[in-house]
């Protein structure tokens, strides 16, 4: 698992918030930490968002054998890197096994179906604390949000999204947000 990181920490191209998170996961990296594991999502997230798809995929697969436990500061970060798996595994024409991840997504909704339909309906979304940093003219302050809701409408999408943001609409928000923040 550190190869891919120092792998990552070598290659003179990457961003800076890319080889800083591959840094520290280089030093350490528990699948039992909420840190850890928020540092992979992180990490995970950049790589696709700058088009390094294979990258991202290698490390979006290190989360393949952490069970859920009902522990959420564990499993949250779990469940957006495997929804950013299966968005990639979509994009890359591997249709089988993003139903196989498909049932490991599902695992924590199967006795909360009010917390599924919450989600699929845009109660983790940042529309508000996004469009409030734009009006204060806090640009930095947007693209953070921006980057949290990238994995959020990732989640949506791969859950199967919802009438009020059908998969087409997520897919397109998703694809504008790489595009904003890539600038």
């Amino acid at each position: 698992m550190e190869n891919i990181f120092e792998t990552i920490v070598s290659d003179t191209t990457q961003k800076k918030q890319v080889i800083s998170l591959a840094k520290k996961l280089a030093k350490k990296c528990s699948l039992k930490s909420g840190k850890d594991l928020e540092n992979l999502t992180d990490l995970c997230y950049w790589l696709y968002i700058y088009d390094q798809k294979d990258k991202a995929r290698s490390i979006c697969e290190i989360v393949d054998d952490v069970p859920f436990k009902n522990d959420f500061n564990v499993w949250t970060w779990v469940e957006v890197i495997t929804a950013l798996l299966m968005r990639i595994l979509r994009e890359q024409g591997d249709i089988e096994k993003v139903g196989e991840y498909r049932q490991r997504l599902m695992i924590s909704y199967e006795e909360d179906a009010e917390l599924l339909h919450e989600v699929l309906n845009g109660s983790p979304l940042f529309d508000q604390k996004i469009k409030d940093c734009i009006d204060e003219g806090d640009l930095k302050g947007a693209d953070a949000w921006n980057f949290l809701q990238v994995s959020q409408l990732c989640l949506m999408r791969e859950l199967g999204g919802s009438e009020t943001y059908p998969i087409e609409t997520l897919d397109k928000e998703i694809d504008r947000l790489k595009a904003v923040l890539c600038r």
